[in-house]
């Protein structure tokens, strides 16, 4: 979705949302993505084992590692939508706007399905719409402050308050496959 987003302006942004989730507590898992505490060791442990690899597989369209690693995190946490539901959905709508990578998304659609039947209902409609590149309007203009330079505090307190931590899984993992694409 950006043409040649400018390294710098990211890095800028990237650092400072991930300086404000230095100052807090976090209360997921995935805050093991960003060398934070927060969350169940279990659940950690399985999302470092996993999602950087799946990150990879993404980034990298390798369609089998990536239908693999998916299948491991789906369904995975607590919550409404479970905490690998919405790293799914973040990563997906990372990848969506800043990598080139639309075609491979098309191609792993079906083999998908049966990763997106592994969990609930809610968590599902996070994945299929990440799949289609659809978002709350919140989520896009966080990945907009990012690429544009220009982060924002009332953003990510916005963020913040989505679900007991949705919205805090969905900006980690959008966070990290950014931060594999530009730094």
């Amino acid at each position: 979705m950006f043409n040649n987003p400018e390294r710098v302006l990211i890095n800028k942004s990237l650092s400072f949302y991930k300086n404000i989730l230095a100052e807090i507590h976090l209360p997921t898992a995935a805050a093991v993505l960003l060398g934070l505490p927060g969350g169940e060791s279990y659940f950690r442990h399985e999302i470092a084992d996993n999602f950087p690899l799946l990150a990879d597989a993404l980034l990298h369209q390798d369609k089998q590692a990536f239908i693999e690693y998916s299948h491991k995190i789906a369904g995975m946490g607590r919550g409404l939508t479970p905490t690998g539901d919405d790293l799914l959905h973040g990563a997906l709508i990372a990848s969506h706007y800043f990598a080139d990578n639309l075609n491979f998304i098309e191609s792993v659609k079906k083999d998908f399905l049966t990763t997106s039947l592994k969990t609930n209902i809610f968590g599902r409609h996070m994945i299929e719409i990440g799949l289609k590149g659809l978002t709350p309007e919140i989520f896009k203009n966080f990945l907009i402050s990012i690429a544009l330079g220009q982060p924002d505090r009332a953003i990510y307190k916005s963020i913040s308050l989505i679900g007991s931590s949705s919205g805090l899984d969905v900006i980690i993992a959008m966070i990290y496959i950014s931060n594999e694409l530009f730094v």
